[in-house]
């Protein structure tokens, strides 16, 4: 597993600073013809969207569908696109994907079930295929993986949706532990837990490279220090 150095002591280091590629330089998914699933873990404040936006959304040339729970905070992110690539996510995703990013924000209702979501979601992939990048942000208080067999199907069969799907979470605890086995990237920035409270990712796959990368992360000096895990097979 290869870190990052430690900045020099003189320089106040920022975001971009540890803005790594995961993947060569270019469309990060289409690398290898192959439709990725990456999960991304850290606190408020310490990265996610600033890696999202030049990782996954700025660089990509499939559609972006982003399901945020606070979208007003990526109409702000994404308030240099033209308003009507905002329109409703249906359109967006049936425009042609070899024009570029087409970042499309759907907002999501804490008293709503998110269930009708991923039936809509679903029921257009089996229609035609995604084809596009689904960004389902800060997902621990909607998406619950063994009760939704509309996701796992989202996760289990994304070469046939012909998406990738990217999962955003605040700490290492609220991810699903079935979720590790289908992970190609773990990408994992601060997120001040305790040690202890990850006891039951003992027995995740990689789980000493997992917790390895955690320690690193916990204990280097900058906020923003983030480490990525490759685990395709």
């Amino acid at each position: 597993m290869k870190l990052r150095r430690k900045p020099q002591l003189n320089q106040t280091p920022t975001a971009g600073d540890y803005l790594t590629k995961v993947l060569p330089k270019g469309d990060v998914f289409n690398q290898e013809h192959r439709y990725k699933f990456v999960i991304i873990v850290g606190g408020p404040g310490m990265g996610k969207s600033t890696l999202l936006l030049s990782q996954f959304i700025q660089p990509s040339t499939l559609p972006v569908l982003i399901f945020a729970t606070k979208p007003q905070k990526w109409m702000e992110h994404l308030k240099g696109i033209e308003s009507e690539q905002l329109k409703h996510w249906e359109l967006a995703l049936r425009q042609a994907s070899n024009k570029g990013s087409v970042p499309v924000i759907r907002g999501y209702d804490s008293e709503a079930n998110p269930e009708y979501f991923m039936e809509n979601l679903i029921a257009l992939a089996d229609g035609r295929g995604l084809n596009c990048t689904v960004i389902l942000e800060d997902c621990t208080n909607y998406v619950q993986f063994k009760a939704s067999q509309r996701f796992q199907r989202l996760v289990n069969q994304r070469e046939h949706f012909r998406c990738n799907v990217i999962m955003t979470y605040h700490s290492l605890q609220s991810v699903p532990r079935e979720l590790f086995q289908y992970a190609d990237f773990l990408i994992l920035f601060k997120t001040g837990s305790s040690r202890k409270h990850l006891k039951s990712l003992d027995k995740i796959p990689n789980a000493e490279t997992v917790l390895a990368a955690f320690d690193t992360v916990e204990a280097h000096p900058n906020k923003h220090f983030y480490v990525p895990l490759n685990f395709q097979r």
